[in-house]
């Protein structure tokens, strides 16, 4: 049973349990109706499951005849629960591409403030700053951008030698056929009337502040354009956009609801060290190969914005400082989602199994780009599935010490649930 005091009615599987508890304390069924100045018909609806209950009518049996009792269990705050058509494989990977877009549209105002300092020390969107989202999102600009970067890490010598990408004038100058003419990132500009970036500006109160070349400065607006492209392509992950101000922290919308797990705990793992254990990522735990191709981006725009997060108006650097995305990613060795416990339970009269997966995101992470510590919930898993999906999945992310195949069987066993492929006798 679940009762919402803040919705208008109550479904029916609850309304069906709270009459039938009410009934108890008062058997005449005319009574009752007469007790909530309710028809006598709509008791034996809501009797027989066809009905929602109002929450007023609700409130009103609840503090007439008390609440029905419950069984004894464990209470999980912020629960999501996992949709049956979807893998613990793919939630866990759109769970870090959401976490790294975050990070990635943080990276992004860094640079719209590096590009564009002058900003009267806010951050409001400038019409330069929409008219470089235009840009961005010209489907010419994103072609050529894309072949360009594409050419620079086919090159032999780049394969090692982790050199950032770095456009210079042969490159924004050449001509690529694209719909029948011949289009290159100089033209597009031009026709962008964002020609003054390609000449070297002075901002005297900046003084000596180390400032990105005009030609580093398209490079910036190259990348971006495939970067913003391939996170929308993603449908997990938070739009990050040149003028765009995403929500990084949870809303009383997205934080999920409590959750009380009944019946024997059966299994129980938890990190000793209260950090966490990583999800980490690989081909096998991602073959649509999404996470690395967005690590990969992230790494590049922490990358510039180290290297020019001086160069900007020095209130609004203030203020950039406090909200830069990462302390530390490489102590961290890029994890940026963590398990810190795992718990199986099972009900003596269902042969299903309930999980319960804590989940946090790394400690590395500013709180500002943070989503909140969160229960995900697996419903009704069979024996068959916890041994055949869900454990080889936990294995492969790394958390094969959690909770384990034999030790599982010899658990399962003790409570009298079936293993797939043993013999009772």
């Amino acid at each position: 049973m679940q009762f919402d005091p803040h919705a208008t009615k109550q479904s029916k599987i609850t309304t069906q349990i709270l009459i039938a508890h009410a009934m108890k304390r008062c058997p005449l069924q005319k009574t009752l109706a007469l007790e909530l100045n309710t028809p006598d018909s709509r008791i034996s609806e809501w009797k027989n499951g066809k009905g929602q209950m109002a929450t007023g009518t609700a409130l009103i049996l609840i503090e007439k005849f008390g609440s029905p009792a419950k069984a004894k269990g464990v209470l999980k705050n912020n629960c999501r629960f996992l949709p049956p058509e979807t893998s613990l494989q793919h939630f866990f990977n759109g769970l870090v591409c959401e976490q790294v877009s975050r990070l990635i549209a943080g990276y992004i105002t860094h640079i719209r403030c590096i590009v564009i300092p002058d900003r009267n020390n806010n951050l409001e969107a400038s019409v330069e700053d929409y008219v470089i989202s235009q840009l961005l999102d010209d489907e010419e600009f994103i072609t050529i951008s894309k072949k360009l970067l594409h050419d620079h890490n086919s090159k032999e010598h780049h394969r090692t030698a982790q050199e950032d990408f770095l456009l210079n004038n042969s490159d924004i100058e050449l001509n690529h056929a694209l719909k029948g003419q011949e289009v290159s990132l100089l033209s597009l500009i031009n026709k962008h009337k964002l020609d003054y970036l390609l000449k070297e500006k002075e901002y005297k109160y900046l003084h000596d502040k180390k400032r990105p070349k005009p030609l580093e400065i398209i490079t910036f607006l190259a990348y971006l354009s495939i970067v913003i492209n391939e996170v929308k392509s993603i449908p997990t992950t938070i739009l990050s956009t040149w003028v765009g101000k995403p929500c990084y922290l949870n809303t009383p919308d997205n934080i999920g609801g409590e959750v009380v797990l009944t019946g024997e705990l059966i299994h129980e793992w938890y990190d000793t060290t209260f950090q966490g254990e990583p999800i980490l990522a690989s081909s096998e735990t991602d073959p649509a190969g999404q996470v690395q191709p967005l690590v990969k981006h992230m790494m590049q725009l922490k990358t510039w914005v180290n290297k020019f997060e001086m160069s900007m108006e020095h209130s609004l650097n203030r203020l950039m400082i406090k909200q830069k995305p990462l302390y530390d990613l490489h102590n961290c060795k890029q994890a940026f989602i963590l398990i810190k416990e795992v718990q199986v339970f099972h009900k003596e009269e269902s042969s299903y199994l309930n999980l319960a997966i804590t989940v946090s995101p790394h400690d590395c992470i500013n709180e500002h780009y943070k989503h909140d510590d969160f229960t995900l919930i697996i419903e009704q898993v069979t024996t068959f599935r916890l041994l055949e999906d869900v454990i080889p999945m936990l294995k492969a992310i790394g958390l094969e010490h959690a909770i384990t195949e034999l030790s599982t069987k010899y658990k399962l066993a003790m409570h009298g649930l079936l293993i797939p492929g043993a013999i009772s006798i």
